[in-house]
């Protein structure tokens, strides 16, 4: 865990991940929330029989909504156009 500050702005807690490649070792920096930092945020249902008509979703923002989803998946190897990971 690292904490770092500067003169002008807030103090940072934060973790280092080593990262190594074949030309560089180096770290990210990963800022961590203060308990402050976290708002609880409560939303209306989108979909359901407590949904706003106003808001509620086509089948076509479904659609994209899942195809989204889909492309996040990091279970299944990325390929290019040739089926090559």
């Amino acid at each position: 865990m690292y904490l770092a500050y500067y003169d002008l702005a807030l103090p940072m807690l934060g973790a280092l991940i080593p990262h190594i490649n074949s030309k560089h070792e180096y770290f990210y920096f990963v800022r961590l929330p203060f308990l402050e930092d976290i708002r609880p945020y409560s939303f209306n249902p989108v979909t359901g029989e407590n949904a706003n008509a106003k808001v509620k979703p086509n089948r076509e923002q479904l659609a994209a909504t899942n195809k989204l989803i889909d492309a996040m998946d990091l279970e299944k190897p990325l390929t290019n156009a040739n089926g090559c990971a």
